[in-house]
Parts: C-alpha cells; sequence; structure tokens
C-alpha cells in the first residue's frame, strides 16, 4: 500500500507544482543588493500572507490549508518570491544566474528541515522543471545540506493526509540523495549564507549551491519536462515546507 501511495504521489507531483505554482504580480524593478526586512517582505509573491517582519528579518510561517471546511489537511506551503511579472533571469555572459540569502534556523529542532524550490522558466517565464535545496536540522547546531532533483512532497493530493507523515516524506527524500549531493555543516548561531548558482551548458542545466563555504553540485540536471533549450532562466525561488514557522531570511539578492 505504501509503494502505491508513493507511486500516486509522484504521478500527482508535476499537476500540484503547477496547479500551486507561485505566480502572482511582481514589481519589475530591479531588486536591490541584500534587500532586507519590510523590503524584502514586499517581495513575496505568493503564500506571503504568514511572512512578517522582524527587524532586517523575515519570519518565513507556512501556510496550511484544507480541501474543504469537512476534509483534511489539503498543503502546507511555504511563501515564494517570483523573479519577474514576466519572463526570468536570464543567464548571463557566464552563463549562470544567482541567487543568494541568509537564513537563521536556530528555530529548527532535531530533525526537522527547510525545503526550497530554485524553479525555471522559458523566455515567457512560463514553469519548465525544478531543483530543490534541503537543510535538516541533525542536532544541536548541526545540518544535512542536500540538493535534489525530486519535488519535495509539499502537498498532500489526497495522499498523504497527515501533516506529520508529509514531513516523514520529505526527510526520506532527504535520506535518499547521492552523497556527492550533501554536506555537513556545524554553526554555533544557527545562521547559514547561502548561494545557488544555476549554469547552463549546451546540454545541461548545473546547479551549485555554496552553504557556509561549502559547495555541492548537481552535475546532470536533465529536465524531464523541457529540452534544455527550453530554459532561459530561474524563475522562482520558494520556500516549499518547513516544519517550522519561525525560519527567518534577510540579504536577499537576484542576479
Amino acid at each position: 500500500m505504501k509503494k502505491l501511495i508513493v507511486i500516486a504521489l509522484s504521478a500527482m507531483m508535476l499537476f500540484a507544482f503547477t496547479a500551486c505554482d507561485p505566480s502572482n504580480d511582481v514589481k519589475e524593478d530591479p531588486i536591490p543588493e541584500g534587500t532586507k526586512g519590510a523590503e524584502l517582505k514586499d517581495l513575496f509573491t505568493s503564500y506571503a500572507d504568514n511572512v512578517t517582519v522582524d527587524g532586517d528579518w523575515v519570519i518565513l510561517g507556512m501556510t496550511k490549508t484544507n480541501a474543504s471546511e469537512s476534509e483534511a489537511l489539503s498543503s502546507v506551503d511555504g511563501p515564494a518570491i517570483k523573479f519577474k511579472e514576466s519572463g526570468v533571469v536570464e543567464f548571463g555572459n557566464d552563463n549562470a544566474a544567482t541567487v543568494s540569502y541568509t537564513l537563521n534556523l536556530s528555530s529548527l529542532k532535531d530533525n526537522e528541515y527547510t525545503a526550497w524550490s530554485l524553479n525555471y522558466g522559458d523566455a515567457k517565464g512560463n514553469w519548465k522543471a525544478d531543483t530543490y535545496l534541503f537543510i535538516q536540522k541533525t542536532a544541536a547546531h548541526e545540518y544535512t545540506v542536500a540538493l535534489g532533483d525530486e519535488g519535495a512532497a509539499h502537498t498532500v493530493i489526497n495522499f498523504i493526509e497527515d501533516e506529520e507523515d508529509m514531513h516523514a516524506e520529505n526527510l526520506r527524500l532527504i535520506s535518499q540523495v547521492p552523497a556527492e549531493r550533501k554536506t555537513t555543516l556545524t554553526e554555533e548561531d544557527d545562521i547559514v549564507d547561502i548561494t545557488l548558482t544555476a549554469t547552463k551548458s549546451d546540454d545541461a542545466v548545473k546547479l551549485s549551491a555554496t552553504v557556509e563555504g561549502k559547495t555541492i553540485t548537481m552535475n546532470t540536471f536533465n529536465p524531464e519536462s523541457a529540452t534544455v533549450a527550453d530554459i532561459a532562466g530561474i524563475r522562482t525561488l520558494w520556500n516549499v515546507i518547513s516544519n517550522s514557522d519561525e525560519v527567518k531570511m534577510t540579504a536577499y539578492n537576484v542576479q
């Protein structure tokens, strides 16, 4: 039965991400480097009702919804920043596009996590593919950081009717990420600097994540829903899901 649930969840994942696609209105003005506080809060375009300001930080609350008043939990989603109202942040002369930000993860308890989607689009801004950054707290001030191309199970879609089971599914995904896509780090202040860099070549899009100076890379990201030629740049940064309503973010930049 569990195998059937996983298969069904996988089959519906593309539908889930399309249906829950974070793509509302967004300012076309350039985003100032290192955006913080209230200015950062204003950049969130989807699932943003629970984003609050704490000085230079924003607190990334999760949004929980039900399929109907009488039905079970339908979805848990975090807030998202769509980079442009139409189009994408295109790969530059170095064939790269970069997002950077800083997180305060002190709210995470042991075995809790935060999951982030960097997704890609064509020249018109249509969604084409996703990659995922997972950060799981494993002990006091210790974290596992992993890159994945399998969708974080953020949406129940009637297959996972319990929030704890949904988080357990994400922890399973983290555990199955190959060792070369993982790193561990210790941060006594639980504050981590993150840079995600997508680099396009003729036959692949490579994603590198540098977290507190440690870099992991996905060397062969080949989207199933589009050709590499279809992908014109990066489209949205989405805090897909977390166990915590109190993860904080600051110093955001995209280029």
